[in-house]
């Protein structure tokens, strides 16, 4: 007999290979555009403060923080960066704190194929799911 498989379950999975992830990330991340390093110190305020609305369960604040995150680094990495990846799991995440689960599966999956199509990640973690 074949285990259910719910939402949850799916997403718990995902946020998992994506933690495994993340630290190769920052090992063999790609090529950044040349920007001002204001923009860098902008996203670390932002995420603080997305952070801080999350703690507060002000979940559209946070995601206004996380979606111009997003913005922010297009702007700066090319769109299949794994930074890309990054803000679009931390979109995934508010929305599950948000119990949009189908809006947070999209945004997991969206970062799934781009650490997949990334070069320098090792895709066999990704092959757990």
């Amino acid at each position: 007999m074949k285990p259910e498989v719910n939402q949850t379950s799916v997403i718990i999975r995902l946020m998992f290979i994506l933690l495994m992830v993340t630290p190769l990330v920052n090992v063999y991340g790609g090529i950044e555009k040349q920007q001002p390093p204001e923009k860098k110190d902008s996203i670390e305020n932002y995420r603080q403060s997305g952070n801080k609305h999350i703690t507060e369960g002000s979940y559209n604040e946070a995601l206004d923080r996380f979606e111009h995150i997003l913005k922010i680094k297009k702007d700066i990495y090319s769109t299949d960066h794994p930074e890309v990846a990054r803000a679009y799991v931390n979109i995934g995440v508010v929305y599950k704190k948000k119990g949009q689960y189908n809006k947070a599966l999209k945004k997991y999956n969206k970062a799934i194929q781009i650490y997949k199509g990334s070069e320098n990640i090792n895709n066999r973690l990704l092959g757990t799911i």
